[in-house]
Order: C-alpha cells, then structure tokens, then sequence
C-alpha cells in the first residue's frame, strides 16, 4: 500500500522465524496461549483462549507501521471500545473513504474479513502474555503498538497504556478470532 495522495506509506514486516517456518500445516484444537494457530487459511498466535480451547483469539505473525489516521486534528471518530477491536473497526468503516484516511485499519481489513486492529485491553492481554508469545513472534516487544482504541498505544514491554496522536507512525498488528462468530 503506498498512496502518495495522502503522503502515507505502510511497511508490511513478516516475522516467520525458524519455529514457524516448520509450521505450514493445518492445526486443530484446542489450544492454549502460545499455540500456533493455522485453520482455513487464518494463521497466528493464541493469545486469548476459551475454557475448552476451542475458541479465542490470535495475533498475526506479520506487523507494519503507520499512522492510525492520516488526517491532521481529525476530531473524535468514535474507536472507544477499550475491550473490542471489531466493534472500532466497524465504527471505523462508517467514515466515508476510510481505507485512506485510517491506514493501520486498512492493512488489517486486508489480512481477510475476520481481522482487525486490537482494542487497548486486547493488546495489554498480549503483552501480559508476552513471555508465551514473543519466542514464537520474533520482534522486538519493546515498541509501542497503535491499538484500535481511539488515540491509544500500548506499550508492551512495560505493559501500559498511553494517549498519543492519531497521525504519528507506531508499530501495530492484525488480530483475529476463532471458533465463535465475528462481530
């Protein structure tokens, strides 16, 4: 995705180390946090899971950076959810010519229909979580990620959150749920 007509640039960065390249087959449950997930074509980290396993949430394997709107002083678009990414992702897609102006949501709408930015408590989860994850995601967790949340990043490697302006460059990624319907 470049588009020079709104002076943004979104940097795809897949981070297949040497664990997940062994990992191209199909996996079935149940999972816990830490799992490789690889089901109908959907392929990430568990980093939420349900009670049976069945269900949950993954984080994917790839990141990028860009800003989370591209439009200066843009007023509040109403990404409130603290909890649900797919419901600032819907809020989101009510702006006319999103997919330019909010360029982190676009590349995660373009992983498939089921994915989206996380909310900021979905991204905390994954930091609380990191010690499961970051072997298998192979980056560095100590930058801050954009969450779906309006205006909000996540700073993993100390687990907090913090206000930031919408139209700087942060790190983000894609998540996903399995096993239950998508909102």
């Amino acid at each position: 995705f470049d588009n020079k007509s709104v002076g943004c640039y979104v940097r795809a960065v897949t981070t297949f180390g040497s664990p997940l390249k062994k990992r191209r087959t199909k996996t079935s449950g149940p999972y816990k946090v830490g799992d490789y997930y690889s089901e109908n074509g959907k392929r990430g980290l568990v980093f939420e899971v349900s009670e049976d396993g069945y269900s949950g949430k993954i984080v994917s394997l790839d990141f990028s950076d860009t800003e989370w709107c591209t439009v200066e002083n843009i007023p509040w678009v109403g990404a409130f959810s603290k909890f649900n990414g797919a419901e600032n992702m819907e809020a989101i897609k009510q702006i006319p010519d999103w997919q330019t102006k909010f360029p982190a949501f676009n590349w995660c709408a373009g992983k498939g229909e089921e994915w989206y930015l996380p909310a900021e408590e979905e991204l905390l989860t994954i930091s609380r979580n990191k010690s499961l994850l970051n072997p298998e995601l192979n980056y560095p967790l100590y930058h801050r990620h954009w969450s779906s949340t309006e205006g909000v990043i996540v700073d993993p490697y100390r687990n907090k959150s913090e206000n930031w302006k919408k139209n700087e460059r942060n790190q983000f990624r894609a998540v996903s749920t399995f096993g239950m319907k998508p909102i």
